[in-house]
């Protein structure tokens, strides 16, 4: 089955290939070509729009899991779809694009612009993070989501400074690890550094024995993996613009 990504691409693309291929002012032999082009094109994007259908089943299945905002935009995205399967037009179609990007699957990475080289490992613990989430193994989630930062958290410094606090500083603490970026400049919105503190909070509290276990809640879970994922953003967005 498709990742939600993918058929969002896919999708994209067989609106634009439609759009060149729809000019009414073509004339004379290309004509044939064309409009057999076009037959082709209109068949993509039924499979595109499936694919998208497909991609987001089982969060119909489950949507009793779901936020209620996210509820709602998968809603529109549903109604979108059916009213692309009623008429099939490339106007529908772009109802369906237009809510596909309004909504974003949870745990979903395809906004988030992660690194090239750790692009793999970074998705398999996002991924992960949202299993854990799904089957309300919390502390295991919320454990993900601090190596997801982390993960990132070092990244960034090493771009910046060429420093590998890997290699110089194998045992370095995230609480550190944000001091230090904090205190070379690298991190200068104090938001980013207040998401990444609280993020760790969590987390060393789910990690560490305690005479009273903690025991985060599904909404606490559920805002740490929104923190993580709007940082991520933010880090790597501002990366990439710099």
């Amino acid at each position: 089955m498709p990742t939600y990504e993918d058929a969002l691409h896919q999708l994209q693309h067989s609106i634009e290939t439609l759009n060149e291929t729809s000019d009414p002012s073509q004339k004379g032999s290309i004509l044939s070509y064309k409009s057999q082009h076009l037959q082709l094109s209109k068949r993509e994007l039924e499979t595109a729009v499936h694919a998208i259908e497909q991609s987001i089943a089982e969060m119909n299945r489950n949507n009793d899991e779901l936020d209620e905002k996210t509820k709602q935009l998968l809603a529109g995205l549903n109604g979108a779809i059916i009213q692309f399967k009623a008429g099939g037009s490339i106007t529908t179609a772009k109802q369906v694009l237009h809510h596909a990007k309004q909504f974003s699957p949870p745990g979903a990475s395809h906004n988030i612009p992660l690194p090239r080289l750790l692009k793999e490992d970074m998705e398999d613990d996002i991924k992960e993070m949202n299993k854990c989430y799904k089957h309300e193994c919390y502390k295991a989630s919320i454990i993900l989501a601090g190596k997801v930062l982390e993960t990132a958290l070092h990244k960034v410094y090493y771009d910046k400074t060429g420093n590998d606090l890997l290699q110089t500083a194998p045992g370095i603490s995230i609480g550190n690890l944000i001091k230090k970026l904090s205190e070379t400049g690298i991190i200068l919105d104090p938001s980013i550094a207040n998401q990444a503190h609280l993020i760790n909070q969590v987390r060393v509290q789910s990690v560490h024995a305690r005479k009273t276990p903690y025991q985060p809640s599904r909404e606490q879970t559920q805002a740490i993996i929104l923190y993580t994922q709007d940082l991520l953003r933010k880090l790597f967005e501002k990366e990439k613009n710099d």
